[in-house]
């Protein structure tokens, strides 16, 4: 193997390891998680819920039923809240990339289990 090839081969590896070592393996989203798009009102077990100020590790879940004004609440990934006697385990978080702020450019998902 020529001098030029090997320093390609070795530049290779170095990257190929250096990237293997900053990346992070995310957790799957489970099969019964329910994708909420940022800003749209979705029917989740007969409550209206809206996912609000989406980031990298949280958002604001609006939860109503109509009747009465809703519960913000404020969730971190793995955590799981409570209104209206569903729980809402907040399981993953994703933004978009399009800054045109009437877009819903962003999407949570989130496990639900009604009490």
């Amino acid at each position: 193997m020529s001098r030029a090839w090997r320093s390609v081969a070795v530049a290779l590896t170095v990257g190929a390891l250096a990237m293997g070592c900053t990346t992070t393996e995310e957790e799957p989203v489970p099969d019964d998680a329910v994708q909420l798009r940022a800003n749209i009102p979705t029917d989740v077990a007969g409550l209206i819920v809206v996912a609000a100020n989406v980031e990298e590790d949280s958002a604001v879940l609006n939860v109503g039923d109509g009747t009465s004004p809703a519960s913000v609440l404020d969730v971190a990934v793995g955590e799981t809240v409570e209104a209206l006697g569903v729980s809402f385990t907040l399981v993953a978080t994703e933004l978009g990339g399009d800054d045109r702020p009437d877009l819903p450019d962003a999407a949570v998902w989130v496990v639900v289990d009604e009490d």
